[in-house]
């Protein structure tokens, strides 16, 4: 509910941001997912560059990273997950891979459909496009998707 009304808000939230150790809400997300799937077999790991601060909400920020690592342990049934924050020409960037067959409008065949509404990385693309954040989502050369975030204007 709270991310449905932070994207109806879009835009009339005139709520200050603030500088945000993005390393840190990342890390914590993880352990916040790590929580919700004790025994889920997706191994996660984590790279954190805990010098890299954007301005923005912490609250679309963790809602973002959110959609994208829970996305992983809803869809995929184990294998590896790495996420990684750092800064690369000055803005940040998250990054997350995964080893499983990758989103949909990478594969050439159908296949069983997973668990889910399919608002995950539709909630992901509309916060990056109000909050002028690149999106970008490529199929891995060794199966799998990457999904890079890049936030312009970071500090490190």
């Amino acid at each position: 509910i709270e991310i449905f009304l932070m994207v109806a808000r879009e835009g009339c939230d005139r709520t200050p941001t603030q500088s945000v150790d993005a390393g840190g809400v990342v890390a914590e997300v993880v352990d916040e997912i790590r929580a919700l799937y004790p025994t889920h077999p997706l191994r996660i790991q984590l790279f954190a560059d805990q010098a890299v601060t954007i301005v923005c909400h912490r609250e679309v920020l963790a809602v973002l990273c959110h959609n994208l690592i829970g996305n992983a342990f809803t869809h995929l049934p184990g294998g590896e997950l790495c996420v990684r924050v750092d800064s690369i020409d000055g803005d940040g960037r998250l990054r997350v891979e995964d080893d499983g067959p990758g989103l949909p409008e990478f594969r050439d065949s159908p296949m069983v459909s997973t668990p889910g509404h399919g608002y995950g990385l539709t909630l992901v693309e509309r916060l990056c496009h109000t909050h002028h954040w690149r999106l970008n989502k490529v199929p891995r050369d060794q199966g799998g998707t990457c999904i890079e975030v890049t936030f312009p204007r970071a500090r490190a």
